[in-house]
């Protein structure tokens, strides 16, 4: 699992896929997770060799993780396959619809799936398809292609950015980690033209799960679609 922004970045998913899990699992009334019950849907497109998977089932492993892994590359998937470390693996091409009813997945990971070579026109597919399946996703983005802007319309998407790129395309420095708090700083305050790459952040609005209270006073937690 690369990080080329001196951990930062890494911290800032896990940050993420921290604060999801803790909607959609439930505890008992002695804080312990209740397992069996509410099987969390995780699919990792871009999958690789099964980086985040791998990482996913050792940092949570007291979360029911079922996930999923796609990739357009043979040898990934094949190297993934015999890893053992996704519920559901196979091939995936950007173009192509995600084989998933609507609202089925929990959390969607596209980390470093995007690349320079897409278009405008396929990301803007690709993250409509996203938020069909998902109410929650991170998804990295080249900032050259698509405006942050228009990423965040109509507040679908939080957007934070990462690498320092000034002047642009140079080689990385040392003075890269010390610019990169500052960059990821600023970009709460829509701040992006010296950065990299964009981190985008979908929460939808039925993302939290819906809790039903029986006359018992038990709890049971139902998934919207």
């Amino acid at each position: 699992m690369a990080d080329n922004y001196g951990g930062l970045s890494t911290r800032y998913v896990y940050h993420n896929i921290d604060t999801v899990l803790s909607e959609l699992s439930h505890r008992d009334e002695y804080g312990n997770l209740e397992i069996g019950n509410n099987k969390i849907k995780i699919l990792d497109i871009g999958c690789g060799q099964g980086t985040w998977a791998y990482h996913l089932r050792a940092k949570y492993s007291e979360h029911d993780l079922d996930i999923s892994g796609f990739d357009f590359n043979e040898d990934s998937v094949e190297f993934s396959q015999k890893r053992d470390v996704y519920d559901n693996i196979g091939y995936f091409n950007y173009e192509n619809k995600l084989p998933f009813e609507n609202n089925t997945i929990d959390l969607i990971l596209a980390i470093g799936f995007v690349n320079n070579q897409w278009s405008k026109d396929q990301i803007e597919n690709f993250l409509s398809e996203i938020k069909r399946v998902s109410h929650n996703a991170i998804v990295t983005i080249p900032v050259k292609i698509l405006p942050p802007k228009q990423l965040r319309k109509n507040g679908e998407w939080a957007v934070r950015s990462f690498g320092f790129n000034l002047p642009k395309n140079r080689k990385p420095t040392t003075f890269d980690n010390f610019m990169e708090p500052i960059v990821f700083g600023l970009s709460k305050y829509n701040t992006y033209w010296w950065a990299k790459e964009y981190f985008c952040i979908f929460k939808g609005e039925q993302s939290m799960p819906k809790v039903e209270r029986s006359f018992m006073g038990q709890e049971k937690i139902v998934r919207e679609d």
